[in-house]
């Protein structure tokens, strides 16, 4: 008997579902793509647990007869090319025509559709590949399709789906890039019959506010710039956008969502060295290029596509960005020119020197701090208000509320740490100790007792809050607003008081108090930045959400703090009981013994 053995079509297109639809969310896309591509108008997506249990999708595009719907559920049947000569000039989202058949082979699909020259519809059911029936329907022009029980045949490939609030994330993370590449067309989400998007036709910028939130419009930089038949289109955030994790970077290629890690890569470079590794930036970009420089049949999501000439793709986004910078410096407000520079001078447009530059970056101007204007001091972050010592001091607002947030847990003076001690270029604090002199790195230190806490708290939920004399409204994107309701009842166990507030928003009513004033809203954001940073990490999730509020809300390296505040943050440090090392693992102290200072200086010991 032949060990080689052609495999059936049941098998077959398990196994091409196992390339196409891996989870709900690419279940969705697919389906998505097809009504881009039927020229609907509107788009309504239903998904019910995460998508593991429905995904509907209905929209108003040109439908399809009889035939055609039977048609569509065959390997290899599509309507959007004819011939090889096609494949070099991709203009519509799908093109394979592997899709419906894979989906169908793992799920039971319902399919409906009427074309505008039909009195009526037909309704066809599909379980695991198999037609079960076909019939006329009553419904509008358009088609909607719904899978029922995804791998409900495939258990194996069902049990490795995550749960529904982490699938039902990578829907609405899809159905955000099918929103910004198309602003034109209406998209609407459900989730468990709840609405969780509703975004209208729009102009982009006004798109994405609606998806980010009211404060990203105006702190955006258009990009509107056409090149011998290139162009890139869409908006660049500036320095008030640059967050710590990945996720808000949208690239698009003739309004297709690809993930190109080069592509990234030479918008970053376009940000010179305004932005420091570990930040990213926002940006909604579009690519226009003629279909036949490029290929996007090398992954069977179509996610990923091939240049003619990759280098010069490169060249020409950062050239760009870096030609943008005039505007981003006057938006940020952070950065100013070298003295001498002349002010009204615009950067210049792209050209041919541009165009043919190496892939190495030019030599960078040196950009310096604005002189800040002078704010109010913030009072002291430990222990009691001292007596002003300078006109500068004496200056203080008499608000105290927050002085004394450390003053419960402060610890009897140490007899082994010096009554006076220093602060070195607002980073380290040095003190002098019997055996030599310890040099403590402020930020590690005070993550240290924060997380200590808030570790504590979980158990016995100990620490108490400050109240905001004015509420925050905070509004989050729909992934993000997700995560928040996840993590909440953490977030009220370490202090804070948040309470949902409208639809992707929720109000702040107090914070812990031993976290830093300043920017609530933002501190907020960022501790969930942080969070799905270590999302993946085996900790548990207390951990980890502790973690990440004691990496953001503790003091930072530029801080100034009174010697009393010094004091105060050393004696609590050697109350934790791991003082040497910050939850990420860098120490917090260094000990210089004497022997060390004598040997470093050459004196007999």
């Amino acid at each position: 008997m032949s060990k080689i053995q052609v495999l059936s079509d049941s098998v077959t297109n398990k196994i091409a579902a196992g390339e196409v639809v891996q989870r709900p969310a690419s279940a969705l896309k697919e389906l998505v793509e097809n009504a881009i591509d039927s020229g609907a108008e509107n788009i309504t997506v239903h998904v019910e647990d995460g998508g593991r249990k429905l995904i509907r999708v209905t929209d108003d595009g040109q439908g399809m007869e009889k035939d055609d719907l039977v048609l569509a559920f065959e390997r290899h049947a599509t309507s959007k090319i004819h011939d090889e000569d096609d494949l070099k000039a991709i203009n519509t989202l799908g093109f394979r025509g592997e899709a419906l058949a894979s989906i169908a082979a793992v799920a039971r699909v319902e399919a409906r559709s009427r074309t505008e020259d039909s009195d009526a519809g037909h309704v066809i059911q599909i379980h695991g590949g198999e037609i079960q029936d076909v019939a006329p329907t009553g419904m509008n022009i358009g088609t909607q399709i719904t899978v029922k029980d995804l791998f409900f045949n495939t258990p194996a490939r069902r049990k490795f789906m995550k749960g529904k609030r982490t699938e039902f994330r990578q829907i609405t993370d899809t159905m955000k890039r099918f929103a910004l590449g198309y602003p034109d067309i209406h998209f609407e989400l459900y989730h468990n019959d709840r609405e969780n998007m509703a975004l209208p036709p729009a102009p982009l910028k006004e798109r994405i506010g609606s998806i980010f939130g009211k404060g990203y419009p105006k702190n955006l930089i258009e990009i509107d710039e056409e090149y011998r038949g290139i162009g890139l289109f869409g908006y660049i955030g500036n320095l008030d956008l640059v967050r710590k994790s990945r996720g808000e970077q949208y690239f698009f290629l003739n309004n297709r969502y690809i993930s190109d890690n080069l592509l990234n890569t030479a918008i970053y470079k376009g940000y010179r060295h305004m932005i420091q590794r570990g930040e990213y930036p926002f940006f909604v970009l579009n690519l226009e290029l003629d279909p036949g420089e490029f290929d996007v049949n090398v992954h069977p999501a179509k996610m990923e596509v091939k240049f003619q000439d990759q280098w010069q793709i490169y060249n020409y986004l950062k050239n760009v960005v870096e030609r943008s910078f005039g505007d981003v410096l006057h938006t940020a407000g952070h950065f100013t020119k070298r003295s001498g520079d002349d002010e009204n001078t615009t950067p210049p447009r792209i050209t041919q020197q541009d165009w043919t530059d190496t892939i190495h970056p030019q030599k960078d101007p040196q950009f310096t701090p604005k002189t800040p204007a002078p704010e109010k001091p913030e009072s002291p972050r430990f222990g009691t208000v001292p007596e002003p010592q300078s006109e500068e001091e004496a200056e203080r607002p008499d608000l105290i509320s927050r002085v004394n947030r450390f003053t419960e847990r402060q610890q009897p003076e140490q007899e082994s740490v010096a009554e006076q001690v220093w602060q070195v270029h607002k980073l380290y604090i040095m003190s002098q100790i019997k055996s030599g002199m310890v040099i403590i790195d402020q930020h590690a230190a005070h993550e240290r007792i924060l997380f200590e806490e808030a570790v504590e708290s979980f158990e016995k939920q100990n620490i108490s809050s400050q109240q905001l004399l004015f509420p925050q409204v905070i509004e989050f994107s729909a992934d993000d607003f997700d995560l928040m309701l996840e993590l909440l009842p953490h977030l009220e166990k370490i202090g804070f008081e948040l309470k949902e507030f409208g639809k992707h928003t929720v109000v702040l009513n107090a914070t812990p108090s031993d976290m830093r004033g300043g920017d609530e809203a933002k501190l907020i954001r960022e501790i969930i930045d942080d969070f799905k940073e270590r999302r993946d990490k085996d900790n548990p999730t207390h951990y980890k959400l502790a973690a990440s509020y004691s990496c953001k809300a503790a003091i930072k390296a530029g801080d100034v703090l009174s010697e009393e505040e010094m004091r105060i943050l050393i004696h609590r440090l050697f109350q934790c009981e791991h003082p040497y090392h910050c939850p990420h693992g860098r120490p917090v102290i260094v000990n210089l013994g004497l022997e060390e200072l004598h040997k470093r200086f050459e004196r007999p010991t």
